[in-house]
């Protein structure tokens, strides 16, 4: 047997929060909890179908019809030729938008289409109420304001027409589709042909006042570019008059177009001078370099000026075969004629290689010289020319700037004569910019009110109030359901939860007869919960007490003896409730001397028990007493307990209820351990509170019971000791259907 579950399990009620829960404990709870209420959830989703179902057998059927246009945004005069910029066409499509809700627009549709003559647009008489209603709605209309010119034009027009125009606007919904230049246009009525032609109408109206307002556009400005190119033709010529007059009275003669002689002898010669000095500086440094290698003994055949020579190179050949030969004969040690002759002639071409480097150098040096001569004869010659071209200069800035407004004239003139063309052009053939890509066809289904949406709104709707329902009759339950319910609410441990007993069976019945009953399993459970606290000394002393009468603790008593008994224990049972005396009256021992005798007569004489006899005894009220408190207030009480726990192994006090006596709290701090009885589902959570509270004393231990628990409830807030119960039920022999 599951012997946590009875502690509190890991279901609560719908109504206790879900606070420090898990996701899947969530649903979990969610769960059992439409298990609990499927048939109230089930009743009203049927009533909330059939008034949907109703609803719309009696609402106006509406259909939308839909039709989607290309907008692409032309020229706004003939001279743009570049492409908008893309702010620009977001901008254009967007007006278009609102242009066809203009007024003047929708009152061309209502003229073509003839709406005025459809029920749908024609205003019906309303009676007061409706009126103050519409009123009344009006505060939180969201329709836009009309501009000033619209709601104008509305005015100029016949009631009838302006009726149709509202109501159609009112009906019109007109949206670009993202960032595209296509926009959609919806229109709604009651019939589907009807929606389909006024969203067509719409489009081929838009269409028409598009061409309209080009064909304006386009007779305005041919009619000024033919006044603007008769202008700019006769500024031209001026231009152009100006600019051939400054030329001959300045005697400005052009080299290449737009530049003068003067200019031009002055860049060329610039350019050489330039290249005068690159060469001067190359021969410089070459010169130094030579100078350098020579002058410090080094070899003078690595100089690009050497290997240029054929005399050096070829004086340089026979130098080297003479070494060779000189080498041949023996080298320098050798002495005879023929090594004297080759040493001779080898000194006569070294000679004659020294030669031909100096004579490399002068000609170098005679370059640089001729270079500094012309690099001079320019620069005087630039000194000249500047002074000639300064004043050709001043002339031509002026001529230039002639020249300048004379070409923008003719290029202004040029364009206005193409362009004057193509605006002939366009006012022959039209295009308005605008394109009917997906006419509107008669929708087969309406679009509000659909008779799926609706049902389903309305059984949504009636599962929501089902679930409302159920969560009130949940959250106003006066007493406790479940174990966690009271873990949550009062802080205090549960120490079982008792089942219901069966119609006519006794609770001592039950454990001594049925022992693997799912009662007898939990009066054990409970049993040992007592038991395993600590006790003073000798044998444990049980209390059981309750908030109010009618709990059950009595019976709950007798079954706890008993249960204890059958295990072999011996066992006290005491009948505290001097008012009531329901233990009493339970083993019929009314006439039987009892609990006032023995604290009366201070005589505590027990018989002998066998050990593991389990024998139960029963100390009944005795006669009565007018002031039960006083008498367990004395200390007989005490000292009869005291001598109890040596001769029994278990003593159980069947006390009376905490109410507004101090029996219970006097009993409880006698006991080594309280069970406070809590009816399941009836006791008031208030009482049980406020009991707790007047019983007092060490809350450690005391422990609550829930009695009389329907398990089949129980099951289905999802408690696991519940669960267990109800599979344990089967007959087999030894347990019992409860």
């Amino acid at each position: 047997m599951d012997e946590t579950a009875p502690t509190g399990g890991r279901a609560e009620t719908f109504a206790d929060g879900y606070e420090s829960q898990t996701l899947p404990d969530m649903f979990r709870q969610w769960g059992a909890f439409l298990r609990r209420r499927f048939r109230e959830v089930l009743i009203c989703m049927l009533v909330g179908g059939v008034l949907g179902a109703v609803l719309v057998s009696r609402m106006e059927l509406l259909y939308e019809g839909e039709v989607l246009l290309m907008v692409e945004p032309p020229a706004r005069s003939p001279l743009e030729t570049e492409a908008s910029a893309a702010a620009a066409i977001d901008a254009f499509v967007e007006g278009q938008v609102y242009i066809i809700q203009s007024t003047q627009v929708l009152t061309d549709v209502v003229d073509r289409a003839d709406l005025t003559s459809q029920p749908f647009f024609q205003s019906e008489p309303k009676g007061w109420l409706e009126e103050r209603i519409e009123e009344a709605l009006a505060v939180f209309a969201t329709s836009p304001e009309l501009r000033a010119e619209d709601a104008a034009l509305l005015d100029r027009l016949d009631p009838v027409t302006a009726h149709a125009v509202r109501t159609l606007r009112d009906n019109l919904y007109v949206n670009r589709e993202g960032d595209t230049g296509i926009i959609s246009i919806r229109a709604i009525a009651n019939d589907p042909d009807l929606a389909a032609r006024i969203a067509n109408t719409i489009g081929t109206s838009f269409v028409a006042n598009r061409e309209a307002s080009q064909f304006q556009q386009a007779s305005r400005v041919a009619g000024w570019l033919d006044e603007r190119a008769i202008e700019l033709q006769l500024q031209l010529s001026q231009a152009e008059d100006a600019v051939a007059s400054f030329r001959i009275d300045n005697n400005l003669v052009s080299g290449e177009p737009g530049i003068t002689l003067s200019e031009q002898r002055l860049t060329e010669l610039n350019s050489e001078l330039i290249n005068t000095r690159a060469a001067l500086a190359e021969r410089r440094a070459v010169y130094s370099r030579a100078t350098e290698v020579v002058s410090s003994g080094g070899t003078t055949e690595s100089l690009p000026e050497m290997q240029g020579s054929e005399i050096f190179a070829t004086l340089r050949a026979l130098l080297l075969e003479l070494e060779r030969r000189e080498t041949a004969l023996g080298g320098p040690s050798t002495t005879n004629s023929r090594m004297t002759a080759l040493r001779d002639e080898r000194a006569a071409i070294q000679r004659q290689l020294t030669d031909e480097v100096q004579r490399i150098l002068d000609l170098i040096a005679n370059e640089i010289e001729t270079l500094e001569v012309r690099e001079q004869l320019i620069v005087d010659a630039l000194t000249q020319a500047g002074g000639e071209t300064g004043e050709a200069s001043r002339s031509s800035v002026e001529m230039r700037e002639l020249e300048r407004r004379a070409a923008a004239y003719g290029a202004l003139y040029e364009r206005y004569l193409n362009n004057a063309g193509l605006v002939d052009e366009s006012i022959t053939y039209l295009i308005s910019g605008v394109e009917v890509i997906d006419p509107a066809n008669a929708p087969l289904e309406a679009r509000f009110p659909t008779p799926k949406a609706v049902i389903i709104f309305f059984l949504a709707l009636g599962a929501t109030v089902g679930i409302g329902i159920g969560y009130g009759r949940e959250s106003m339950q006066p007493g406790f359901l479940t174990a966690r319910q009271i873990q949550r609410t009062l802080g205090r441990p549960v120490l079982a939860s008792i089942p219901m007993l069966p119609p006519r069976d006794s609770a001592w019945d039950m454990v001594r007869d049925l022992p693997m009953s799912p009662y007898a399993e939990a009066v054990r459970l409970l049993r040992h919960e007592l038991s395993s606290r600590d006790s003073v000394s000798g044998a444990p002393v049980l209390l059981l007490t309750s908030a109010v009468p009618g709990e059950g603790k009595t019976s709950l008593a007798s079954a706890l003896a008993t249960s204890a008994s059958s295990a072999g224990l011996n066992v006290l049972l005491i009948d505290a409730d001097l008012r009531r005396g329901g233990t009493t009256r339970l083993f019929g021992a009314e006439q039987d001397e009892g609990l006032t005798e023995v604290m009366r007569t201070r005589t505590y004489a027990f018989h002998d028990l066998a050990p593991g006899a389990g024998e139960l005894d029963l100390l009944p009220t005795g006669a009565p007493v007018t002031s039960p408190t006083d008498l367990f207030a004395g200390g007989n009480l005490p000292r009869y307990l005291s001598e109890a726990r040596k001769a029994y192994d278990l003593i159980v006090i069947d006390g009376p209820p905490v109410a507004n006596m101090a029996d219970a709290p006097l009993l409880a701090r006698l006991s080594d351990s309280v069970a406070f009885v809590v009816r399941w589902k009836d006791t008031p959570r208030d009482v049980v509170q406020e009991a707790l509270t007047r019983l007092g004393g060490d809350t450690g231990k005391v422990g609550l019971t829930l009695n009389a628990v329907d398990l089949d409830v129980v099951a289905q807030y999802g408690e696991t000791y519940g669960q267990y119960v109800l599979a344990s039920q089967q007959p087999n022999g030894r347990g019992v259907s409860v």
